[in-house]
């Protein structure tokens, strides 16, 4: 089987089973927060009991996206110290600053960034010279 056919029939299978996983959360979460409006309705009117119920949803969907804004920014963090490194080792190998060149013109560097990209794309001789160079 090519390699390509592989991939995609795994990132199929994950895909599939994220997606399961995420309507299984969702299904259990809806359960869970039935349970407390029941809950709540032994003790208040019912529509008293599903405003707080309301209430306490909103705040468990708010402590999620905080979570997952802080896992997100966590991960741009790590992501800048990583460019931050390899700039600096491609600016110590070119001798020149990468970083305020592409702060200086974008448009530029990216043209020239995606001219490098097609180019490594079709020359495995130029993938093999640049990772030897890189290595030493």
């Amino acid at each position: 089987e090519e390699p390509m056919a592989a991939f995609l029939a795994r990132l199929a299978f994950a895909f599939a089973a994220v997606l399961i996983a995420t309507v299984a959360f969702i299904g259990a979460v809806v359960f869970l927060f039935y349970a407390v409006f029941l809950f709540l309705a032994l003790y208040m009117p019912g529509a008293a009991a599903a405003a707080l119920t309301a209430l306490i949803l909103v705040v468990f969907a708010v402590l999620i996206l905080l979570v997952g804004r802080g896992l997100v920014a966590g991960a741009r963090r790590q992501t800048r110290d990583t460019e931050s490194l390899a700039s600096d080792a491609l600016g110590s190998v070119l001798g020149f600053d990468l970083g305020a060149l592409a702060a200086r013109s974008p448009y530029k560097s990216a043209a020239i960034a995606l001219v490098a990209g097609v180019l490594f794309g079709l020359s495995p001789r130029l993938r093999r010279a640049a990772t030897d160079f890189l290595r030493r």
